[in-house]
């Protein structure tokens, strides 16, 4: 039987969770992370090469190192999710979300009938961690759902997406932001920040956590301040080669 979800109960003590984005594909790689300190693991579906083969070793490295997992699908792709939760994803991230319908059809896909529509497989890993079918009524307080804004049509939605039941936390992706304004990477441009500074009001009014990796220029204590509760503070690769290039110096 798995333990309550490990970050739900850091976000709801009042603390500010920090991860990493995980792309490489390798359980040795996630329990590293992990013992590292992070507290939760952003495994990557969405831009890393790891796929539902790697997924049950990382999940099993993540909590032997003592961080939470969290996984990103590619899209919003109701089988995909529900083969993340039949492997015993307690934290599933669902990117590139821009309406209200799109929210709600992320929540359905990951809960049971009647309140969704996930399949009730039985004998899967999920099952075996209390997770399955036959814990459906507790389904809601152990997986948590989280979406992103990372278009303009998002942030024009975005009171609507707020409401949407069953979401728990939304992430600002400001690089795709960036990018659906024609100003990919200009991160001090007036219209991202001006876009920035309104999912951000949105969000802490609608009580749901809000996430993002930290924002170039700022630092972590900056991040909190403005009220941040999951922040993403580096990938992988990236700590791989910086590590190794000061090796050289």
């Amino acid at each position: 039987m798995a333990d309550e979800n490990k970050l739900r109960q850091m976000l709801a003590s009042g603390r500010t969770a920090l991860g990493c984005i995980h792309l490489l594909p390798s359980a040795d790689v996630t329990e590293l992370l992990a013992l590292s300190g992070f507290d939760y693991i952003f495994i990557d579906h969405e831009h890393g090469p790891a796929g539902l083969g790697e997924l049950s070793d990382q999940l099993r490295a993540a909590k032997a190192g003592g961080a939470a997992a969290l996984v990103r699908m590619p899209s919003l792709d109701p089988h995909h999710a529900r083969r993340l939760l039949d492997s015993g994803v307690e934290v599933i991230y669902c990117p590139m979300i821009e309406s209200a319908d799109q929210a709600e059809a992320f929540v359905k896909a990951c809960r049971y009938p009647p309140d969704g529509e996930r399949g009730a497989g039985g004998g899967t890993r999920a099952a075996h961690l209390g997770l399955g079918p036959d814990q459906g009524d507790r389904i809601a307080d152990r997986v948590m759902l989280i979406i992103a804004i990372e278009t303009l049509q998002a942030v024009r939605n975005l009171r609507e997406i707020a409401a949407v039941p069953g979401i728990d936390a939304i992430f600002i992706g400001a690089r795709d932001l960036s990018a659906s304004m024609g100003r990919l990477g200009q991160f001090q441009d007036a219209e991202l920040l001006g876009a920035v500074a309104e999912c951000e009001a949105i969000i802490k009014a609608s009580g749901k956590y809000m996430g993002a990796p930290v924002y170039p220029g700022l630092t972590i204590a900056q991040m909190v301040g403005k009220g941040y509760a999951m922040l993403l503070t580096g990938i992988d690769t990236l700590f791989l080669t910086s590590a190794a290039r000061a090796s050289l110096i």
